[in-house]
């Protein structure tokens, strides 16, 4: 059986997202300018990320190289992100967030399908020429 997924819950996870990014930009913009430069040049090295609905980065979309290039290179691969190294990638993740959308609960109250019932015997009679 599926999660229910109320709006309640994808608005929660939004915020939650967004003090993570938010939180990552502020200590991306509080490095040091060599340690700044070697995050970025791991971040031209990755696929740039994609935002999901709750407004995190798509993790089955990430590339696993971010990990071994974070070794490699001394970074914290959670800063690997295009979204924190600049200010022009901090603009673009502005902007894909501003478009996500609005979530809604399709059904604020338990309900049923409004239609008639058929047995497989009163189908058959309807479906005989």
């Amino acid at each position: 059986m599926p999660r229910k997924v109320t709006a309640r819950d994808v608005q929660q996870a939004r915020g939650e997202w967004w003090s993570f990014h938010y939180e990552n930009r502020q200590k991306v913009k509080a490095m040091g300018a060599e340690q700044l430069h070697m995050l970025q040049y791991v971040c031209a090295l990755v696929s740039p990320p994609v935002m999901t609905v709750f407004g995190s980065a798509d993790f089955d979309r990430i590339d696993q190289n971010v990990y071994v290039l974070a070794g490699q290179y001394g970074v914290d691969p959670l800063l690997v992100n295009q979204w924190y190294v600049s200010d022009m990638g901090w603009n673009s993740f502005l902007e894909e967030w501003s478009k996500l959308p609005e979530p809604v609960d399709l059904y604020t109250s338990p309900c049923v399908q409004v239609g008639e019932l058929y047995t497989l015997s009163t189908a058959q009679e309807i479906l005989r020429p």
